[in-house]
């Protein structure tokens, strides 16, 4: 995972689907409600507060044309860092907070990081939100809850069970700075944190952008650098 880093504030984050791609929220690159963040106004953000803590510099944003700000349907995005922190500079050394971030199907072939997953399925989407006494902040720490898919939960005119999950926790929903986040379903990504029902409920459903549903597109867009995989 990465997170976003503007000139005066952190905000949302994003999965390594690539060499060089993050694979986030649409309205996470919106600055304004028709505007969206300058590349020279973006940084990502790997590894924060580790040893191996690399800030990149971005080199492309694409965002999906379908998307509606006032229904947030079609909620995704690309990003396109350097490979480099500075354009200019030698390429900033792979680490192991990297390596194991990253979403590849390690058995499968070259760049499968995503698949579909199954109403039931049970999945994990990090997040970094905490509760106390009702009241949601954000957490020093990257957190993790795991539920399950299930439609019947997210029953919303914005809820389009062809383009979104609806994942339900036990303990612990997406809440503010989590969007971009991945779902995940064991090596896979199967979601992106886009929106919750409610405002930051301890136990609500959070709608994900369902991002199989967007494989062509991506394989497209990344000139095939990022492929759809098949979970089993």
């Amino acid at each position: 995972m990465v997170a976003f880093q503007a000139i005066d504030r952190e905000f949302c984050g994003g999965t390594i689907v690539g060499g060089s791609w993050i694979l986030t929220a649409a309205h996470c690159v919106l600055r304004t409600y028709d505007n969206f963040v300058r590349t020279e106004d973006l940084f990502i953000r790997v590894g924060h507060g580790t040893r191996d803590e690399e800030v990149y510099p971005v080199r492309r944003i694409v965002v999906s044309r379908m998307f509606n700000i006032t229904t947030f349907r079609h909620d995704i995005a690309l990003i396109q860092k350097f490979r480099f922190r500075n354009p200019s500079e030698s390429p900033a050394t792979s680490n192991a907070f990297v390596s194991r971030r990253t979403t590849y199907h390690q058995e499968g072939p070259p760049r499968q990081w995503v698949s579909d997953t199954q109403v039931g399925s049970t999945c994990v989407s990090p997040h970094d939100q905490h509760s106390v006494g009702g009241v949601f902040s954000a957490s020093r720490r990257l957190m993790e809850v795991t539920g399950r898919v299930k439609p019947s939960k997210c029953r919303h005119p914005n809820f389009h069970q062809k383009e979104n999950l609806c994942f339900v926790a036990d303990d612990a929903s997406v809440c503010d700075g989590d969007s971009g986040g991945p779902l995940l379903s064991g090596s896979f990504q199967v979601g992106i944190v886009s929106r919750a029902l409610t405002t930051c409920p301890p136990e609500g459903p959070g709608i994900f952008t369902k991002v199989p549903y967007y494989c062509d597109a991506i394989k497209r867009l990344t000139d095939g650098d990022v492929a759809c995989g098949r979970c089993f």
